[in-house]
């Protein structure tokens, strides 16, 4: 946030609103340059004058806004875009599970043909849950970041 803008409170506290009201010049407290040029202006300009003065006051009264730990809708996304890279990670292992499994089937030659048809079921299984997680995280990801838009 610029130094334009600053945070403050809904209701004014009441440390803000006796600054505010405290903040009026005054023939005796203000600068004598600042009350001649007071007591030039009309009316309307000394009205409009006197609420900056009480404005300026009142923000520099104002509390500090509290700290909260709360994160963002964009730290969610980021947050979630760790998890899904975790799911593609899991994705690719499964892959190469799988393609290692096909290869024993190819290679051949040993009595055990049916565990390696069994390994390659497995692997398929293991590799869809992971693209079924994938995509849901894919899904969340998106919806979250264009939240955070």
């Amino acid at each position: 946030m610029s130094n334009q803008w600053k945070m403050v409170p809904v209701e004014p506290t009441e440390t803000m609103v006796i600054n505010g009201f405290e903040s009026e010049p005054d023939e005796c407290f203000s600068d004598e340059e600042v009350w001649d040029q007071y007591q030039e202006m009309s009316g309307c300009q000394q009205a409009a004058f006197r609420a900056k003065l009480c404005w300026a006051a009142m923000l520099a009264a104002a509390p500090e806004a509290p700290v909260t730990n709360e994160r963002s809708d964009k730290d969610y996304a980021i947050e979630h875009a760790e998890y899904m890279a975790k799911s593609a990670d899991d994705v690719l292992a499964k892959f190469q599970a799988y393609g290692l499994a096909l290869l024993a089937v190819d290679e051949g030659g040993d009595d055990g043909r049916g565990e390696l048809f069994e390994a390659i079921d497995h692997a398929r299984g293991d590799l869809q849950e992971s693209l079924v997680d994938l995509r849901s995280m894919v899904y969340e990801f998106r919806k979250r970041a264009a939240k955070s838009r």
